[in-house]
């Protein structure tokens, strides 16, 4: 058998994925992981090499697009107090066969209380 073979395998004989809703917050300035693991203690959170990004991830099944952006906006409720300066959040849901179904991204300036949804057609990071 060779490698391609084997690889292809290996992608056929993969069993079902765990939902999860994957949020990515990009700031201004680092992130503070303390305060914000305390705000999502369902959440794992992941710090990626830039020290002004970080992810987070639930592993959650959602029915619709609805309860997607009710979770996305929930989250968001709790980050922007704690985030000081320009923000972006961007929200995902992947499905149990580990394809992203729903997506949505906000942003948050300085002077802003709070994440507003970027228009689709205009959201870029």
């Amino acid at each position: 058998m060779s490698d391609l073979d084997d690889i292809l395998s290996s992608v056929n004989e993969r069993g079902p994925c765990a939902p999860q809703v994957r949020i990515y917050l990009l700031s201004e300035g680092r992130p503070p992981l303390a305060s914000l693991s305390a705000a999502l203690p369902d959440y794992e959170i992941v710090v990626p090499h830039s020290s002004n990004e970080i992810a987070f991830i639930r592993k959650m099944a959602v029915e619709s697009e609805g309860q997607f952006r009710s979770e996305a906006g929930r989250v968001a409720a709790l980050v922007a107090p704690l985030v000081v300066g320009d923000a972006h959040l961007s929200c995902v849901y992947d499905n149990s066969e580990g394809c992203t179904q729903f997506g949505m991204d906000m942003r948050k300036t300085g002077g802003m209380p709070q994440f507003d949804e970027m228009d689709p057609t205009s959201a870029t990071p």
